[in-house]
């Protein structure tokens, strides 16, 4: 099962995504970003920009700890990190053809 978690590596890097624990104690982070910040924002940068993948294992002798983010972090994160609807707008009804409507 996934859940929202932050992860501490052994490299420094602290690592925010969807976490799920393998049997063989390897970490499974899906969708995982950095947390920047500086002195009045906070943001996210994605973990490894130029891989094809959004999920990466992650060894657990690589991982210092491994724990839960506030509410407020996660929420931001969930938000952040999900996909929204392209349109809220519906068009179905919309004339085929460009012009005036009288």
């Amino acid at each position: 099962m996934q859940t929202v978690q932050l992860i501490k590596l052994t490299s420094g890097e602290e690592l925010l995504g969807r976490v799920s624990q393998c049997e063989s104690g390897t970490y499974t982070i899906t969708m995982p970003v950095t947390i920047v910040q500086d002195e009045n924002n906070m943001g996210f940068e994605p973990f490894m920009p130029y891989s094809d993948s959004d999920s990466f294992e992650i060894s657990n002798v690589n991982v210092i700890l491994a724990a839960n983010p506030t509410a407020s972090l996660k929420d931001y994160y969930i938000n952040a990190t999900t996909p929204q609807e392209a349109s809220v707008i519906d068009t179905s009804a919309a004339p085929s053809q460009a012009g005036i409507i009288v």
